[in-house]
């Protein structure tokens, strides 16, 4: 999902999105509380980084994020995005 960083509101970023609204998401640190269920109108986003490692600043840092942050409403749903390009 692609969205403002709440940190630098100037800047896109792009993460996982781990689990949807009314989820409950097995935090990583820094978060500050174990578990966290994920508020209505919010995802729960992940970057790829290694386990144990924080290279990447995510929900686990600020939190739930809204699903309005894209710059407008953003449809998120349970299922798989198949990707399909073509190499030339």
């Amino acid at each position: 999902m692609g969205y403002r960083s709440p940190h630098s509101p100037e800047k896109m970023v792009i993460k996982r999105v781990i689990a949807l609204e009314g989820d409950t998401v097995i935090t990583k640190s820094p978060y500050p509380f174990p578990k966290e269920t994920v508020p209505e109108g919010h995802v729960w986003v992940e970057g790829e980084h290694p386990e144990g490692s924080r290279h990447s600043n995510d929900s686990n840092l600020y939190g739930p994020v809204s699903a309005y942050s894209a710059g407008g409403p953003t449809e998120v749903s349970r299922g798989i995005l198949i990707l399909n390009t073509r190499i030339r």
